[in-house]
């Protein structure tokens, strides 16, 4: 069975967003996913007629949500100028959908259940959660997600220690409430994979002359022979397989939270419906099984 995936991404200036929605388009493409849509949760001018061009360069036609109320994180889109001289369905964010509407409408209409994909900030899912009944669903968020949504898959925190921060959980006050009103109250499970994951891990590199993503590598500054660290795909990755042993991992299960104040994140082992991934190959096996599907 095609599995249903929307995803989530701050598509702002860090090129690794750019690397995973490759990823999540060629899986599209070959029917191993149904990419339902999209939604942006960083508020950049160019963002939606840049996603919207990338996707068209990709002939992939899906509905892009954008969180209109996300205060701004990135100052330089530096992918975004290139991307927006591309053909594109949308020209500016007005005319995307509002992020919840686009959730609410997506997981409502979808016949099987929905997993939802995070590459980007969490204070979007924390609207859907916290949502009301509508004109696509008469059911509240958490019911909504509670009956349709089967996981959250999130790059989101540092696990390897206790009281770290890491940055899509830490972008803004909004972030911060956002993922850990998630953390505490989503009533499906969570897979989480850590900075410390793809810390090391390059992917991205050797893409022909002209490619779109070796564009958004070298526009961000990386070296295209070498490509990006691989945060975003890996856990784009991770998704796409659906099974985190599957894709080379070992679990941690438990029960994750992050402190609205501080930013920090911190991990229980034992019983919850929330689990962080460990590398259980080296650096090497995951660039070797990501790559070819670039």
């Amino acid at each position: 069975m095609t599995r249903n995936i929307i995803v989530g991404t701050d598509w702002s200036s860090d090129c690794d967003d750019v690397v995973a929605m490759r990823l999540f388009c060629r899986a599209h493409q070959k029917g191993t996913i149904r990419l339902l849509g999209i939604n942006i949760d960083d508020n950049i001018p160019m963002s939606v007629r840049s996603l919207s061009a990338f996707l068209t360069a990709e002939k992939i036609d899906v509905p892009i949500g954008f969180d209109r109320k996300a205060k701004r994180v990135c100052f330089h889109p530096r992918y975004q100028e290139r991307m927006c001289t591309s053909p594109s369905k949308l020209t500016n964010n007005n005319q995307a959908e509002e992020s919840v509407a686009l959730y609410r409408r997506l997981i409502a209409g979808a016949e099987e259940p929905v997993e939802i994909v995070e590459i980007g900030y969490t204070q979007a899912l924390a609207a859907l959660l916290k949502s009301s009944p509508d004109r696509y669903s008469p059911l509240t968020g958490y019911e909504l997600i509670q009956r349709k949504v089967k996981k959250f898959w999130l790059m989101a925190g540092k696990w390897d220690l206790p009281g770290q921060k890491e940055h899509n959980l830490t972008g803004t006050r909004a972030t911060r409430r956002g993922g850990a009103y998630l953390l505490k109250h989503c009533p499906v499970p969570i897979t989480l994979l850590g900075w410390e994951v793809g810390n090391t891990v390059l992917i991205g590199g050797n893409l022909p002359e002209g490619d779109m993503v070796r564009n958004a590598i070298i526009d961000y500054g990386c070296d295209p022979a070498l490509g990006r660290d691989g945060w975003d795909p890996m856990l784009a990755h991770l998704a796409i397989v659906g099974d985190e042993k599957e894709a080379g991992y070992d679990v941690v299960k438990g029960k994750a939270r992050l402190s609205a104040l501080t930013g920090k994140n911190y991990f229980v082992a034992g019983p919850g419906n929330h689990l962080y991934v460990v590398k259980r190959m080296p650096d090497q096996y995951y660039i070797d099984r990501i790559t070819p599907l670039l």
